[in-house]
C-alpha cells in the first residue's frame, strides 16, 4: 500500500499538548497540523498517524540585554523504505521573528537565502520534480510558518536548523525568558545551552521545570549547558536576567563604514489608569473550526472576572465563522456572567473564518471585545471597522497578530495575548487604559528610519530601532494616554560604549515589517524589499536551500557565501547566451487556434454503417501507468503537445468547408450526472440519527473523520439534501480550515460553492488561489470563469486572455488555445459588449459546439484521463483523439489539474457517456483521494448554453468511474 508521509512540528514557544498518538489502525482526527512537535507518518486514507523518531534535538539560547535568539537543531529518522517529503508547521509567539533556516546537504549544513515567496515555492517544486535536495521555509498564514524539506531519505536521517529572535518580556524588575516544550516521544540526545552576555550578576532560574542547570561566569558572560539521554522534552525552560535601568539601554550594531543600527529599550513610567466596564458592550466570538484548539476555559475565566467589576451591563453576543450571527442580547446584573458564559459554551467550533462578514461598524456596544485568532480564510477580508474601541483577545497558538493589532491600534484599543499572561495580568490589562508610545524626537541628520512610527501600546518594556548616521546622538521617546504626552524618556547613543555583535538590523527589520504588515496589501513592495535585504521570512519572502550551485545559477538566486565564488564564475561563463524561440508565444497560440478552427470548419459525415466500437481499445504501449519526472519538467516537451499533433484529420475525413456556418438550432441535449452516493460509515450513522441529533452527531463524527476532505464534502451534501443549506455550507467551508494556504483544498471548496449556486462566496477563494499559485495558468482560468459567473464579464475576459498571452511550462500543454476558445465563447454569450482592443485578432473566432465536456482535478503530479463514448461506441480519449463523428479531445495533462476537454461541433442523436480514468500519480507526499470536477455542457458558446457540474473523488490509480451522460435528441 502506498504511504502518505507528512511532517509537522509546532514551535516550542507557543504549543498546546495533545495525547500521545499510538499505532492503531483506527482513523484519527487530523484536521490540521498537530500542536506538539512531532514528525508524523500515516498510511494513505484512513490509517492512524504516528511520529517519526527524533534522534537529536539541541537548543542553543543566547541572550543580550532584552534580546534573545533561540536556535533549534533537529535530526529526524525515516524508518520507511522510500524517500519522503517533510512538512514542518510551527506557530511563532508575538514579537518573534524567524531569521535562520539551514538544512544538511551532503553532510554539511547549507544556509538558506531569501527569495520572493512565490518564486521560492516555484523553484522548490521544480527542483523536487528533478529529485534533487531542496528546502523551503515560508510564512503560511497568521503566525504559522512551514518548512518543507525533500527528501528525508529511506531509512536515513535529515537535520535542519531554525533560529528565532525575540524581545524578552518583563517580570517585575527583571526580564523573563520562557520556552515551553511539549514533545511527546523520547529523544535520544537532548542538549540545552544558555549564554547570557553583558551581565554583572548571574541569571536566575525561574519557572524552570528541567533539572537545575548551573551558570558559570566568564567575564561578563554566563553560560549553562546540560545533555539529557533518552529524554522526553515536555517541560519548560525559564530564567530571568536583570532588567534595563529606568533611563533605558542602547545597543548599536555596525554593518558597514556608513551603516549602523541601534536598538533602545526602556521601562516607561506609565501609572495605571482604570477603565470601567462600559454599560453597553459587544462581544465578537470566533466560532470557526480553527478555534477548537484554543484555551476556551482561560477566555471564559477572563470574561467572568471582567464582568465581576461591573454592576449592570448589556451585552450583545455576535458569533462568526463563515458568516456572522447575532446570538443574543443579554443584560448581566450585579456581575453575574453565567448566562453569557452558558451561551458561549453552547457555540460549536465549526466552519471557516470570514472576518469581513463581522459588522464591527454596526454593533450596539460602546466598546467591542473581539475574541479570536485574527485569521480569515473565507469570503471578503475587508474589515468594516467603526469608531468603537476594539480590544482583541486571543489564546490561540496560531494567530494573525498583525490583524489583531490593526483592529486594536486603529480604534484606540489593545491586544490581550493570553498565552504569556496569568489570569490576573490579563484581567488587569483589560481593565486598564493602555499606556502608549506616541512618537519620538531626534536630530534627523543623525537618526533616521525609526520603527515603530505609529502609536503603539508601550507595555512594561518598550523597544525602538532605527539607523544611526554618526558616532553619538540622543533620542527622546514620548509616552502617554491617547494622543496626550505625559512622559518623555531621553537616551544617549554612543557607538563606542554601546557597540555589539547582536543582530540589531534584524530587530529593526522586524519592527518595520510588523508595522507595514498592518496594511500589507498596500505595503507589499516595501515588505518584499526589506525581507530580502535582511533575510527574514515574511508574508512575501521565504528562505530557500538548494543542493547544487547549478540550481542557484539556473534560477538566478544568490547562494550562501560558501557557493558565491563558484556561482559568479558560472554566471560569467554563461554570459549573454540565451535561447530564443523562432516564434513568439502568441504566434504559437495563434497557429494552434487556427488548427482548432480548421477542425471546427470540417464537415464530418455521420457514417451510414452500423459499426459498433468497443470502448476497451488497447492503450498506447508507451504508457505503463507510472509517471516519470519528465512528465511535468518545465524543460520537457512531450510529442503529443507539439503544434503539428494538435489536430490531424483522419484520412477519411472530408475536406473542410471554409466559413461553414453552425446550425442556428441543433439537437437538444439532456444532461444527466451520475448520482454520487459514497459508501461511508459516517453517512450511514447520520442517516440513523434522530433529526434533532444530526448536527451533534456530525460534530462527534468529526473527531474521527475530520482529517479527510471528503468527509466535509459528503456531510455538507447530506445536510443540503435535507434542506439545511446553511449548516451544509458551514460544514463545507471547513475545507479552508484544514490546512493553511492549501490551494488544492481552496480550489475544491470554491468549485463546490459554485456548483451549489454561491459564486460570490467562491470568488475570494479563487483570488486566494491565484495569489498562492500565480505561476499556474489554472489559477487565472478558474478565476476568470468565476468572474464570468459573477457577471464581471470584462474582467473575466481580460483574465482569460492572461492565460492566452503568457507562456507557461510545458506541464500545461495547449492551455493557451483552450483559453482562447473559452474567451470567444464568453464573448458570444456575454449580455454586455466586451472590449477586444487588447486581444490578438488572430484569436477571435466564434466556434460554438453542440457538446463540450471539461475535466479538472485538484492535484499536481496526477494523471486523469477523460473518456467520452459516442452513441456508436467509439471512445474519444488520449489514444484516439478524433472520432468518426467529429469528436475531438484536447492534449493529455499528465502532470495535474487539467483541463482536458472534449468537443463535438455537430452531435449525432444518441447517448454520449462520460467516464474518468485515474491513470496514475507520482506525488511525493501521496495525499490520498483526488477530487475532480466535471462539466457537461450543451450548446457551448451560444446564448442557449446549459451546463451541469459535479465534484467527485477518486481514491486509487487505475480507477474508472462513469460520471454522466448527455442524451442528444433531434430538435
Amino acid at each position: 500500500m502506498k504511504k502518505y508521509v507528512w511532517v509537522c512540528m509546532a514551535m516550542l514557544t507557543a504549543c498546546r499538548t495533545l495525547a500521545p498518538i499510538p499505532l492503531p489502525t483506527a482513523p484519527v482526527q487530523q484536521a490540521g497540523p498537530v500542536a506538539h512537535p512531532a514528525v508524523m507518518v500515516r498510511t494513505e486514507l484512513d490509517s492512524a498517524s504516528w511520529p517519526l523518531q527524533i534522534n537529536d534535538l539541541s537548543l542553543d539560547i543566547q541572550v543580550l540585554g532584552s534580546l534573545s535568539t533561540t536556535t533549534m537543531t533537529l535530526t529526524v529518522f525515516n524508518p520507511l523504505d522510500r524517500d519522503i517529503e517533510g512538512q514542518l508547521y510551527f506557530p511563532l509567539g508575538e514579537g518573534q521573528t524567524l531569521r535562520r533556516f539551514a538544512l544538511d546537504i551532503n553532510g554539511e549544513l547549507r544556509e538558506a537565502v531569501p527569495v520572493e515567496k512565490n518564486r521560492g515555492r516555484q523553484v522548490y517544486e521544480a527542483v523536487v520534480n528533478q529529485k534533487i535536495d531542496p528546502g523551503l521555509l515560508e510564512w503560511t498564514q497568521g503566525n504559522v510558518f512551514r518548512a518543507r524539506i525533500f527528501p528525508i531519505p529511506a531509512r536515513g536521517y535529515r537535520t535542519l536548523v531554525v533560529a528565532v529572535d525575540q524581545e524578552l518580556i518583563a517580570d517585575g524588575n527583571n526580564l523573563l525568558y520562557l520556552l515551553p516544550m511539549h514533545f511527546r516521544e523520547p529523544v535520544k540526545e537532548f542538549t540545552v545551552s544558555v549564554t547570557a552576555i553583558g551581565l554583572k550578576n548571574s541569571p536566575q532560574w525561574s519557572r524552570h521545570e528541567l533539572a537545575q542547570l548551573t551558570f558559570h561566569p566568564s567575564g561578563n558572560t554566563w553560560t549553562a549547558r546540560q545533555l539529557y539521554a533518552n529524554f522526553v522534552p515536555d517541560r519548560q525552560i525559564g530564567f530571568t536576567i536583570p532588567g534595563p535601568v529606568r533611563n533605558g539601554q542602547a545597543y548599536i550594531q555596525e554593518t558597514g563604514p556608513d551603516e549602523s543600527w541601534f536598538y533602545v529599550h526602556v521601562r516607561p513610567e506609565g501609572p495605571p489608569r482604570d477603565k470601567p466596564v462600559p454599560a453597553r458592550l459587544t462581544i465578537v466570538w470566533d466560532a470557526s473550526a480553527s478555534m477548537a484548539s484554543r484555551d476556551t476555559a482561560r477566555e471564559l475565566a477572563l470574561l467572568q472576572g471582567y464582568f465581576q467589576k461591573s454592576s449592570t451591563c448589556t451585552v450583545e453576543l455576535i458569533a462568526f465563522s463563515h458568516e456572522a450571527v447575532t446570538v443574543d442580547t443579554l443584560v448581566l446584573q450585579q456581575g453575574n456572567s453565567a448566562p453569557l458564559l452558558e451561551a458561549i459554551r453552547a457555540l460549536a467550533a465549526d466552519g471557516a473564518t470570514c472576518l469581513g462578514c463581522v459588522p464591527f461598524g454596526r454593533v450596539m456596544g460602546d466598546e467591542i471585545l473581539f475574541i479570536g485568532d485574527g485569521l480569515s480564510n473565507f469570503g471578503p477580508d475587508t474589515l468594516s471597522i467603526g469608531s468603537q474601541p476594539i480590544t482583541a483577545i486571543t489564546s490561540a497558538a496560531r494567530a494573525d497578530f498583525s490583524t489583531l493589532q490593526r483592529l486594536a491600534r486603529s480604534t484606540g484599543g489593545q491586544v490581550v495575548n493570553l498565552l504569556p499572561l496569568t489570569r490576573e495580568q490579563a484581567l488587569r490589562k483589560l481593565l486598564t487604559l493602555p499606556y502608549r508610545y506616541i512618537g519620538c524626537q531626534a536630530d534627523p541628520v543623525l537618526i533616521r528610519d525609526t520603527w515603530p512610527r505609529l502609536p503603539a501600546e508601550a507595555g512594561p518594556v518598550f523597544g525602538l530601532a532605527g539607523k544611526l548616521l554618526g558616532d553619538q546622538a540622543t533620542i527622546t521617546l514620548l509616552f502617554g494616554y491617547g494622543q496626550t504626552v505625559t512622559h518623555a524618556e531621553t537616551i544617549t547613543l554612543d557607538k563606542v560604549r554601546d557597540l555589539t555583535d547582536a543582530p540589531i538590523h534584524t530587530i529593526w527589520a522586524q519592527k518595520k515589517l510588523a508595522e507595514l504588515d498592518l496594511d500589507y496589501r498596500h505595503n507589499r513592495a516595501e515588505m518584499l524589499r526589506t525581507g530580502q535585504q535582511v533575510g527574514l521570512v515574511t508574508r512575501f519572502t521565504s528562505l530557500l536551500v538548494l543542493d547544487r550551485v547549478e540550481d542557484y545559477v539556473r534560477y538566478r538566486i544568490e547562494p550562501p557565501a560558501e557557493l558565491r565564488k563558484k556561482y559568479q564564475s558560472l554566471i560569467a561563463e554563461e554570459g549573454d547566451q540565451q535561447r530564443f524561440e523562432l516564434l513568439s508565444h502568441l504566434d504559437k497560440v495563434a497557429e494552434a487556434f487556427e488548427l482548432r478552427r480548421f477542425w471546427w470548419e470540417t464537415e464530418f459525415e455521420w457514417p451510414a454503417t452500423d459499426t459498433i466500437y468497443h470502448e476497451d481499445r488497447v492503450r498506447d504501449e508507451d504508457r505503463d501507468g507510472v509517471l516519470e519526472a519528465a512528465d511535468i519538467d518545465s524543460d520537457f516537451i512531450p510529442e503529443e503537445s507539439s503544434l503539428d499533433a494538435l489536430f490531424t484529420p483522419q484520412p477519411s475525413a472530408p475536406t473542410p468547408k471554409p466559413g461553414a456556418p453552425v446550425p442556428t438550432a441543433g439537437p437538444t441535449a439532456e444532461i444527466r450526472l451520475q448520482a454520487w452516493n459514497p459508501q461511508t460509515p459516517y453517512l450511514e450513522t447520520l442517516r440513523q440519527a434522530a433529526p434533532a441529533a444530526v448536527y451533534p452527531t456530525y460534530l462527534d463524527l468529526r473527531r474521527t473523520w475530520g482529517h479527510q476532505p471528503g468527509f466535509y464534502l459528503d456531510v455538507a451534501d447530506f445536510f443540503i439534501e435535507r434542506g439545511e443549506t446553511r449548516s451544509g455550507i458551514r460544514i463545507l467551508s471547513n475545507l479552508a480550515e484544514m490546512e493553511l494556504e492549501n490551494h488544492e483544498l481552496l480550489r475544491t471548496l470554491a468549485r463546490r460553492l459554485e456548483q451549489l449556486g454561491y459564486p460570490q462566496a467562491a470568488l475570494p477563494l479563487y483570488e486566494a488561489v491565484r495569489r498562492l499559485r500565480p505561476d499556474e495558468p489554472q489559477s487565472y482560468r478558474d478565476l476568470a470563469l468565476a468572474l464570468a459567473h459573477n457577471g464581471q464579464y470584462q474582467a473575466a475576459a481580460d483574465t482569460l486572455y492572461e492565460v492566452v498571452r503568457r507562456p507557461w511550462p510545458n506541464a500545461f500543454p495547449e492551455i493557451g488555445v483552450l483559453a482562447a476558445h473559452e474567451l470567444n465563447a464568453l464573448m458570444a454569450r456575454s449580455p454586455v459588449p466586451i472590449s477586444k482592443i487588447r486581444y490578438d485578432s488572430r484569436l477571435i473566432a466564434d466556434l460554438p459546439t453542440d457538446i463540450r465536456v471539461v475535466l479538472d482535478w485538484d492535484a499536481l503530479a496526477v494523471d486523469m484521463d477523460l473518456w467520452v463514448i459516442d452513441p456508436r461506441g467509439e471512445k474519444c480519449y488520449y489514444a484516439n483523439k478524433q472520432t468518426e463523428l467529429g469528436g475531438w479531445i484536447s492534449a493529455d495533462f499528465t502532470g495535474g489539474y487539467g483541463p482536458e476537454e472534449f468537443l463535438l461541433r455537430k452531435a449525432m442523436p444518441g447517448t454520449y457517456t462520460v467516464k474518468v480514468n485515474y491513470y496514475g500519480t507520482r506525488q511525493q507526499h501521496l495525499a490520498g483521494p483526488v477530487h475532480i470536477q466535471l462539466h457537461l455542457i450543451s450548446d457551448y458558446g451560444t446564448p442557449r448554453e446549459t451546463s451541469k457540474a459535479i465534484t467527485l473523488r477518486l481514491g486509487t490509480a487505475q480507477e474508472v468511474i462513469e460520471a454522466g451522460q448527455l442524451e442528444v435528441k433531434p430538435r
